[in-house]
């Protein structure tokens, strides 16, 4: 099985790590101060949310968010997140999500900029 469908239907885990260079990168033009969804291992912000926080239950008001969701079903509660605390609360988001996502997820954006990447992005297993 591929890198990318193992992902993509694994329901063992549904975290994955995003590889730092290409965190570096987005972080360079957006200077991300909140990741939402991780865990203490893979944080890629000083201000990040664990699971045990529950990162949907958290303001991410005025932040600056690199959101790099679990995958399969949690998608669009992460999105739907994104999307209110943007339009309600002045965050700006920036989501890792896959490119083929639910029409649902994406036609309740007020101001998105999509952005496809040359490459496939390969994740690594996020630490527990």
């Amino acid at each position: 099985m591929s890198h990318l469908m193992q992902i993509m239907t694994s329901s063992e885990d549904l975290t994955w790590a995003t590889p730092q260079e290409w965190y570096n990168y987005l972080n360079l033009e957006f200077k991300f101060t909140l990741d939402p969804c991780s865990t203490n291992q893979n944080a890629k912000c000083f201000r990040h949310f664990t699971q045990e926080d529950d990162g949907l239950a958290q303001s991410w008001a005025e932040e600056r968010v690199f959101m790099n969701p679990p995958y399969g079903r949690e998608i669009p509660k992460w999105m739907k997140k994104a999307y209110e605390e943007a339009r309600d609360n002045g965050a700006l988001v920036v989501c890792l999500i896959p490119a083929r996502v639910p029409e649902s997820v994406s036609r309740n954006s007020a101001s998105v900029s999509i952005s496809f990447f040359g490459t496939i992005l390969r994740l690594l297993r996020a630490a527990s």
